[in-house]
């Protein structure tokens, strides 16, 4: 089992050692059994966690009619590009992210909500969301995005 975690963003990829098409069995073989397993959504999602070195990975499998559709990946020191943005304010995220963007030939776009709660930024051209909660970085969720042209028209 690795004893620490790499967080390096890979656009259509994955991260660090996860690849977005691994499966239950294959993160089972590159890290062995999770600190922690939970099912959601009557089993539609369920949920393993790995703790490293103090650092939460959250690696939750959703499934549609009983097979696996995709993978999100939580964690919250993401390196993009080799910056973590996690320690970004949002001002500065959103200029590293549009420079990701411009230097991967990709249309900067986004969308930006804000609740009560919290407000969160999902960069869906490159599968990467960001919360922030009174104003802190709560989460970082990532999954696979397609190049631009492979999307269905």
């Amino acid at each position: 089992m690795e004893n620490n975690i790499q967080t390096e963003f890979s656009l259509y990829k994955g991260v660090g050692l996860i690849d977005f098409s691994y499966t239950e069995a294959d993160v089972l073989k590159l890290f062995g059994p999770p600190t922690r397993k939970q099912y959601y959504d009557k089993k539609q999602v369920f949920l393993l966690e790995y703790i490293f070195q103090n650092e939460i990975l959250n690696i939750f499998f959703h499934h549609r009619k009983k097979a696996l559709s995709y993978l999100s990946i939580h964690c919250l020191n993401l390196i993009v590009d080799g910056i973590n943005i996690s320690t970004l304010s949002q001002t500065s995220l959103l200029k590293h992210l549009k420079k990701y963007h411009k230097n991967n030939n990709l249309k900067f776009k986004y969308s930006y909500e804000e609740s009560q709660i919290d407000i969160f930024f999902d960069f869906s051209g490159i599968g990467i969301t960001v919360w922030y909660e009174k104003g802190e970085m709560s989460d970082i969720s990532i999954v696979q995005s397609l190049p631009p042209a492979k999307y269905p028209k």
